[in-house]
């Protein structure tokens, strides 16, 4: 009878053990699925504009391209990412009488129609294509 009794004991602390473990089990799955919740609802939005990126590397790829800083054009007010394209994009400004411009400001070869955005490579053009 003692024993059957202390085995009584043992599975009800048993019982009551596990239904604390499944508390906990429960708890804690629920703690998963809120934070999984909030990841999800994160967002990336831009401080800028109304720009929203899928991750946090979209977000500064859209901020670099959008809100970088700039060059502008002093002659035609077009802007670039950096002075080096800047300076690239300066040499469509300058005059030879050898081309006709388009009102792209592509170089544009009076004996073809080949064009092109620069001086310089419309002289390789004319080098390779046009010597007379």
């Amino acid at each position: 009878e003692k024993q059957i009794r202390e085995k009584d004991l043992q599975i009800e602390t048993l019982q009551k053990t596990i239904e604390v473990l499944e508390k906990n089990v429960t708890q804690c799955t629920e703690i998963i699925d809120i934070e999984k919740k909030q990841k999800q609802e994160e967002t990336f939005q831009c401080k800028e504009c109304n720009f929203i990126g899928k991750n946090e590397k979209g977000l500064n790829i859209h901020m670099k391209r959008t809100h970088g800083p700039s060059f502008n054009c002093d002659i035609c007010d077009k802007y670039f990412k950096s002075e080096r394209l800047l300076k690239i994009h300066n040499h469509t400004h300058s005059y030879n009488s050898r081309f006709q411009r388009t009102a792209l400001e592509e170089q544009l070869c009076k004996k073809c129609e080949f064009t092109c955005k620069n001086i310089e490579d419309m002289e390789v053009h004319i080098g390779k294509c046009h010597l007379e």
